[in-house]
């Protein structure tokens, strides 16, 4: 029942953080501010895409896999409880859920910083190309 209880909030605190970093990552509103077509628009768009990727190393969201982090978090949950109360299959359920999530939150973290470095250098080329963006 305690596990149940921890394994909800774990659930609750890790999909608020990632449901919050999702808003924060919109894409940038881009304005022609010298006329451009919509044609020269889209080419310029897809120019700056591809020279922020090259200069950031950004290429879009990545999968999040927590295999590696629910181990080890099984692992440390199994030793810590094996001392403290002697259930140890408990301690490795409730490990590898913290393991996965926190593990998730951590990669979320990383990806959203790449895609500020994205952002940024994509919002320099296209104003450097005579777009306000913003």
């Amino acid at each position: 029942m305690l596990l149940q209880a921890f394994c909800r909030q774990l659930i609750l605190i890790s999909s608020l953080g990632l449901l919050s970093s999702d808003i924060a990552m919109a894409q940038p509103y881009v304005y022609p501010s010298q006329g451009q077509s919509q044609a020269q628009i889209d080419a310029d768009q897809a120019e700056c895409s591809g020279w922020a990727s090259n200069k950031t190393g950004y290429r879009g969201g990545s999968a999040y896999r927590p295999g590696g982090n629910m181990v080890r978090g099984a692992a440390k949950g199994a030793v810590v409880s094996g001392i403290a109360d002697g259930d140890a299959g408990k301690g490795a359920a409730a490990g590898a859920v913290a393991g996965g999530l926190f593990g998730g939150v951590r990669h979320q973290q990383q990806n959203d910083a790449g895609r500020r470095q994205f952002d940024r250098a994509y919002s320099a080329c296209l104003e450097g190309r005579g777009y306000t963006v913003r």
